[in-house]
């Protein structure tokens, strides 16, 4: 429902399905927001010494349009509220303001569990989350704790060839596109495609352009064009999360991340490829050697998925490696990573279980340092063994 929190209580599995690439390092907390009957305020608690936390949320479009979190507002208690367009009138005192740009958006909670923690420790911090309607807030103060768990099975299929289009008409409605879409909008309305329309009820629509937009439904190119890469990594391009009119970045981001991070928040590196070009499989073994930590201030973690950008259930259930995962180290620093599908391993604290077919790479670095934003550090790449 609108306006309440829902707490994941435990780490993502494979047993999670909806989300593409879900991380397993932090507990997640959701909402969608609804702001036409007035702003909705979001209370945090004090969180406690070095644990990361973060609240991004999103427009309709999913440009990230403001943060609450360790790095934007810092890791004391607060209060923040996310008011509509327009909005004009004075908010309590020690209540923050954050501007939407539309009456609806998508709030996404990131509690992380550390190295020497537990869920339950977690699960207190999103305990202190309340999401309050401003008047409620003012009445009587922040709302109760939220019951519900964010992981409850909900199916939302993508509509299939025409009727994808007919609920692109429905969402541009309730969502206006901004002024910069009006030219692309110009050209898809001479095809049926744009607010309000329903190319399926479209008669005058010839069958090669029905056949045209079946098909591209199902298209996107990898982060919607030529990626940065660096030792085989693919960084994700500069403006993830603020897409303005890169639409093939937002379509390839929506269906390989959806509610991804701006870089400054968390960066997102991938690879499904050895230093040889070959293509990642369990039937290989791997190691990365990393001479120091990669640079991040919060925290960094290494993700295996499936073909399907997915996780793949191994008996370890183990599914990351990282700053919290309990390394084993040499004394200059140094650490190095296994990959493979089967315990023929050096170090099990150092194993990372892949699946058996093809899989691919997320390394996630949370609250990353400059270098790796302005281009000077890399990853070092996936050497088989």
């Amino acid at each position: 429902s609108e306006n309440r929190l829902r707490h994941s209580r435990s780490l993502t599995g494979p047993e999670a399905r909806s989300i593409p690439t879900p991380n397993v390092d932090t507990l997640y907390s959701k909402a969608q927001l609804e702001l036409s009957d007035g702003p909705v305020v979001l209370t945090v608690p004090p969180v406690e010494g070095r644990r990361y936390y973060s609240f991004q949320f999103l427009d309709p479009y999913t440009n990230v349009v403001g943060y609450v979190g360790t790095r934007s507002t810092g890791n004391g208690a607060g209060h923040h509220a996310v008011v509509p367009p327009g909005w004009d009138r004075a908010l309590p005192a020690g209540v923050e303001q954050i501007d939407a740009p539309y009456e609806q958006l998508w709030a996404i909670g990131r509690t992380a569990i550390g190295e020497d923690d537990s869920p339950e420790a977690a699960n207190g911090v999103q305990d202190g989350y309340r999401l309050t309607g401003l008047s409620e807030f003012v009445e009587s103060g922040p709302a109760g704790p939220a019951q519900s768990d964010a992981r409850t099975p909900q199916e939302h299929p993508i509509p299939a060839g025409l009727d994808f289009f007919d609920a692109l008409g429905t969402a541009l409605a309730a969502a206006p596109p901004p002024a910069a879409d009006a030219p692309l909008l110009d050209q898809l309305r001479t095809v049926g495609i744009g607010p309000g329309e329903r190319p399926s009820a479209n008669a005058s629509l010839n069958s090669a352009t029905t056949a045209g937009l079946n098909a591209a439904v199902g298209w996107t190119r990898p982060w919607g064009g030529r990626p940065e890469v660096r030792n085989g990594w693919e960084f994700a391009p500069v403006h993830v999360g603020d897409y303005g009119t890169d639409y093939c970045l937002r379509a390839a981001v929506a269906r390989g991340g959806l509610g991804a991070n701006t870089r400054e928040e968390s960066l997102y590196v991938h690879t499904n490829r050895d230093h040889l070009g070959a293509a990642l499989h369990g039937r290989r073994d791997y190691a990365i050697h990393l001479k120091s930590p990669p640079p991040a201030d919060a925290f960094w973690s290494l993700t295996a998925y499936g073909p399907d950008a997915l996780l793949v259930c191994n008996p370890l259930r183990r599914y990351a490696l990282g700053s919290q995962s309990g390394l084993r180290y040499a004394d200059d620093g140094s650490t190095d990573l296994y990959l493979s599908h089967g315990e023929n391993v050096p170090h099990r604290s150092n194993w990372l279980p892949t699946p058996a077919g093809e899989f691919g790479l997320v390394l996630r670095l949370y609250l990353p340092q400059q270098t790796p934003l302005d281009g000077t550090w890399a990853p070092p790449p996936v050497a088989p063994l």
